[in-house]
């Protein structure tokens, strides 16, 4: 199955697109391929090694898709999508011996094994890339208002900064006469 892994990934990659409409308008495409790509071999490297550890591939995947502001639901989605793909070929291909039973079966257990790790270190990367963000622009809203409050901003910082702000026209009238009083 190793052999297949950009064909598999281009394949799911179409439909993670096709299916959820965050994906395409946010995650070019070339990297949601290289982590199908990556979730794939990490799945099918798992079985010669079971003590693999293919973290990375969803630890990317969280931060990635928090910063392009893809909801973690359509994340969890894609999963969903990843695995079924995959696990529709493993069944064809033992369905035409092109893969012994037990190892089908090997594989499929080692498939959601993974997914359910993939889940776990995904949503913890999202969730921690959030509070990062959220942490980020707090402390560049507080050091703008900062700056509004002791007069350092020329008037075209301020009115950027009334904007970062979101402060009503009337505010931002009132902070320019005092800047320029």
């Amino acid at each position: 199955m190793l052999e297949r892994t950009e064909e598999v990934a281009a394949a799911v990659t179409a439909r993670i697109n096709t299916l959820i409409p965050a994906y395409a308008e946010r995650v070019p495409a070339a990297e949601l391929r290289r982590s199908v790509a990556d979730h794939f071999r990490v799945v099918f490297l798992g079985l010669l090694d079971p003590t693999l550890d293919g973290d990375a591939p969803a630890d990317l995947t969280g931060r990635s898709r928090a910063a392009e502001g893809v909801p973690m639901s359509a994340v969890f989605e894609a999963y969903q999508i990843f695995l079924s793909f995959v696990w529709e070929h493993l069944a064809e291909a033992a369905e035409r011996d092109e893969v012994a039973p037990r190892v089908a079966v090997r594989a499929a257990s080692e498939l959601w094994r993974r997914l359910s790790g993939f889940t776990d270190v995904m949503s913890d990367s999202y969730r921690s890339e959030l509070e990062s963000r959220v942490r980020s622009h707090e402390q560049r809203r507080s050091a703008l208002v900062q700056a509004l409050l002791e007069g350092h901003l020329s008037e075209p910082e301020l009115w950027e900064a009334a904007d970062v702000l979101r402060l009503p026209h009337e505010v931002k009238e009132v902070f320019r006469d005092w800047l320029t009083a």
